[in-house]
């Protein structure tokens, strides 16, 4: 009686060989979905700690941020814009930086526009008082900082 089965080591290696492609791309995919994850928590730790520079590579910064936050972040849009951005926003008004533009936000969100609005005057109407006030205890006393 004769088998109909191979009993060759060549459709076992190629099984093998197909296992471990399989096995080394799902390890890649996990391995491409951590460092998205750490480059989420890196942006975050950025935005929270330093001034993000203008222009073109503020802009590039955000939508990149944004991008990994809608694919990875924990928060939802109505915590993300209405709580975090509001803080990030200020922080980065008060140190220089570069808040995230109006045009990547949802409508009826708060705007940096409108917070830097709010600073300048708070500053123009330092400027025109007759003592001598520090930037950072007018912000203070506006709540901006």
């Amino acid at each position: 009686m004769t088998s109909t089965f191979s009993t060759s080591a060549e459709p076992l290696s190629r099984t093998k060989a197909r296992k471990q492609a399989a096995k080394d791309a799902r390890e890649l995919e996990r391995q491409k979905l951590r460092e998205a994850k750490r480059e989420l928590r890196d942006s975050r730790y950025e935005i929270e700690h330093f001034p993000i520079a203008g222009g073109a590579a503020g802009v590039e910064f955000w939508q990149n941020f944004l991008a990994l936050h809608a694919e990875h972040g924990k928060e939802g849009e109505v915590e993300l814009y209405w709580g975090l951005m509001v803080k990030w926003d200020r922080f980065q008004l008060g140190r220089g930086g570069f808040p995230c533009p109006d045009e990547f936000r949802p409508d009826g969100s708060p705007r940096p526009s409108v917070t830097h609005q709010q600073v300048a005057a708070v500053l123009n109407r330092a400027a025109r008082h007759p003592l001598t006030v520090e930037a950072e205890a007018v912000l203070q006393a506006a709540q901006l900082s």
